[in-house]
């Protein structure tokens, strides 16, 4: 019986270790809600159809795309991705090269603390 146990446990031992973290933020210098943040930001991109096409668009749409990324970004307590949460939706309604290095420091930052989507 004792063995039975033995060999469970090491079993489940295994299998978590296997899991990796329970959260996808730890590992990296960011917060829950920053690392939120960076995917929300991750998603917009994507469904833009990328850096360039996200670069395009109309101020409309990137006052959208800038308002879903710094709802998560001003929950988090990772400064620079507040603040970069800040300058993207400041930046969505200027010009397109304004808006470009709102969206560049932005990635940069999460990209600095360790995001990686998923």
């Amino acid at each position: 019986m004792r063995t039975v146990f033995v060999a469970v446990a090491a079993a489940a031992a295994v299998a978590l270790s296997a899991c990796g973290s329970a959260h996808p933020w730890e590992g990296t210098a960011l917060d829950e809600w920053g690392w939120y943040a960076c995917e929300d930001f991750a998603n917009e991109m994507t469904k833009a159809g990328g850096s360039q096409m996200s670069e395009a668009l109309p101020p409309a749409q990137r006052a959208q795309f800038a308002v879903k990324v710094s709802q998560s970004a001003g929950r988090s307590t990772t400064p620079l991705i507040k603040d970069a949460g800040v300058v993207l939706l400041r930046t969505a309604g200027g010009a397109q090269s304004t808006w470009k290095l709102g969206m560049d420091t932005f990635a940069a930052r999460c990209l600095d603390r360790g995001f990686k989507a998923v």
